[in-house]
């Protein structure tokens, strides 16, 4: 990860994994995983699971690379948001890169 940005991994949200349904069709997650991250507050057009074009409203960067899906869900400052779309960017050396996270 550029270390500009790893300098500034200073929020902190919970990621809560996503298991399935449950029999009464909720979604079911696992415990929720603290993660750092640098929050950048921008309006950006991406492409979300399914092929279309949404609008996300906040970047989550973060040191390394995990999976995700799009029925994750994030918990920042309070709120939850569901994940419009992730990149992973792998880094030079093997096992390093950064992953973005689109709110």
């Amino acid at each position: 990860m550029d270390p500009y940005i790893r300098h500034r991994l200073i929020h902190t949200i919970q990621h809560y994994l996503y298991q399935g349904m449950n029999a009464d069709f909720e979604k079911v997650y696992d415990p929720p995983i603290e993660r750092r991250c640098y929050k950048a507050s921008k309006v950006t057009m991406v492409r979300n699971a399914q092929g279309e074009e949404v609008v996300s409203n906040i970047q989550l960067y973060f040191d390394g690379l995990f999976p995700t899906s799009a029925n994750d869900l994030i918990q920042l400052d309070g709120k939850s948001y569901n994940i419009v779309a992730w990149q992973p960017f792998d880094g030079l050396k093997t096992g390093t890169g950064t992953t973005v996270g689109y709110l």
